[in-house]
């Protein structure tokens, strides 16, 4: 496990090669991590989350509905301007492709779930593998 994950900020892009060898290497010593700490990336996570879903709202990639229409224009007010808007790498996630906000989306939505799963996990005694968590409704 990585003490630290790389920020959203960078728009980090999956690398298989992490798993390369994996099987060969012996395991380095685990660090204490604490379920706060993980809550801060959760809440980061969370946070681009709700940008992404006014971005897409903003482009007509959900289905249209009013409640969430006038929930994503509030947001988007919020972050108009480079200057106030979430960073994606070099853009903003109003710069974004499609392509390129859909990756970050699939990659925000990811680590949103493994931290909610990773603090529970830290929480309590009990180990619960992800998959068999996930499958039960990712509660909170």
């Amino acid at each position: 496990m990585d003490l630290q994950s790389e920020p959203l900020e960078h728009f980090p892009r999956p690398d298989l090669r992490i798993v390369e060898g994996l099987h060969e290497r012996a395991l380095a010593p685990v660090a204490r991590v604490m379920p706060w700490d993980v809550r801060v990336e959760r809440e980061k996570a969370e946070g681009y989350y709700a940008r992404l879903l006014a971005e897409f709202q903003a482009r007509q990639l959900l289905p249209a509905d009013p409640e969430m229409e006038a929930w994503s224009s509030t947001l988007l007010a919020q972050y108009a301007g480079s200057s106030t808007d979430y960073l994606a790498g070099t853009k903003t996630v109003s710069e974004l492709e499609e392509p390129e906000l859909r990756l970050l989306a699939e990659t925000v939505i990811a680590r949103v779930q493994y931290a909610k799963y990773l603090e529970l996990q830290l929480s309590h005694g009990e180990v619960i593998p992800f998959g068999y968590w996930l499958q039960r409704g990712v509660p909170d």
